[in-house]
């Protein structure tokens, strides 16, 4: 940015010299002409120097000025108007300790000078107050736009780092989002295809001595695959809207699970589940469902869900061995339970019951 400004000050200090030298010879030719005209040449080298040395540009003004005054008289406009200059600059752009050298320098400069003309009878004091009130009026503008650019940039800062916060924010809710869809994902497919699987498996075993059976379980898988293509489309609803688009039906859940051979008891007490526990008790059902016909080897799971006063409890119990199927994983199921259970600011724990059997509990407070 100083760069692109770096004519700005050489440019003025010529257009004052320029001013200066043409008002001189303007003017009646006395014999202080030669003098004059290198004291303007001289306020317009000093305001060019400003922005790399204010105290010496402000310095040799001061010295051309009372020099001149003591001298000759009155020096030249062109110098006084370097100086109103140097005092805009030191109050622009200068740091606090030269602006109040520089003003201190100036105000005992203006001070030797009255007094020079006082004592010679050529000028009343009052004739410093002149000065001062122009300098004055170039410092006062000069702390003017300095503070009216200290408040645009402080604005500017302000603004972009509010800019950084929105897209820090902004990815963390992606973040967030694709965290959700990937959980989502997860118990569609993990649980409709664990299903699907197992199924398979059973039709196969039967489908010889038992076509009727194996025929009824064809129409098992199918319903499966239908069911688990609505909840994808229904997910793909989730990112246009929110996650009640997801199925909360708990019977509707165990009657396919029921299918494989595994006898599942629903029990539910208390009032309905509350709209935003839903989708999170329902994910956590269908996980803990699946995990029980992937890896435990059970024969009975009971499924317990309580709502009362104090939130909604979820109990899912199987009587398996915990013997690990064949069957691949991503081993993201329980993380993905308790990353629901903990963004509603609930609780999730596991436990391996003696002898046999594996226990899920979670737990959901009631937002009020």
């Amino acid at each position: 940015m100083r760069s692109r400004h770096a004519w700005v000050h050489p440019g003025l200090g010529i257009l004052v010299a320029g001013l200066g030298v043409v008002q001189q010879l303007g003017s009646p030719a006395d014999t202080h002409l030669a003098v004059a005209l290198c004291a303007c040449l001289l306020g317009g080298g000093a305001v060019a120097v400003l922005p790399a040395a204010p105290l010496a540009g402000l310095g040799a003004l001061l010295v051309v000025d009372a020099g001149y005054q003591v001298a000759f008289g009155d020096p030249p406009f062109a110098t006084f108007l370097a100086t109103m200059i140097a005092m805009y600059h030191l109050a622009r752009a200068a740091t606090r300790r030269t602006m109040l050298t520089g003003y201190a320098a100036t105000l005992a400069a203006l001070v030797v000078m009255d007094v020079v003309v006082s004592v010679r009878g050529l000028d009343s004091p009052a004739g410093v107050i002149i000065p001062i009130v122009y300098f004055a009026a170039a410092a006062g503008l000069g702390a003017l736009v300095r503070h009216t650019a200290n408040y645009a940039r402080i604005a500017r800062e302000r603004t972009e780092a509010l800019e950084r916060e929105q897209a820090h924010l902004a990815e963390l809710a992606a973040a967030t989002e694709r965290a959700r869809i990937a959980r989502e994902l997860h118990d569609v497919i993990s649980h409709s295809v664990s299903l699907m699987v197992l199924q398979a498996e059973a039709a196969r075993e039967v489908v010889d001595a038992h076509p009727d059976r194996a025929a009824q379980t064809l129409d098992v898988i199918g319903d499966t695959g239908r069911r688990a293509i609505g909840d994808l489309r229904q997910l793909l609803g989730v990112l246009r809207s929110d996650e009640d688009a997801v199925p909360v039906d708990l019977g509707a859940l165990v009657e396919p699970v029921r299918a494989t051979g595994l006898a599942v008891e629903l029990i539910e007490s208390g009032e309905p589940i509350p709209a935003p526990l839903r989708a999170t008790a329902y994910r956590v059902v269908q996980e803990a469902l699946t995990n029980t016909l992937k890896h435990a080897a059970a024969s009975k799971v009971v499924v317990t869900v309580t709502h009362d006063a104090g939130g909604v409890t979820l109990e899912v119990v199987d009587d398996g061995a915990g013997t690990p199927q064949p069957a691949a994983g991503s081993g993201r199921g329980l993380a993905g339970m308790a990353e629901r259970v903990q963004v509603l600011g609930g609780t999730l724990s596991t436990q391996h019951l003696t002898p046999h059997g594996f226990r899920v509990l979670a737990q959901l407070p009631v937002c009020e």
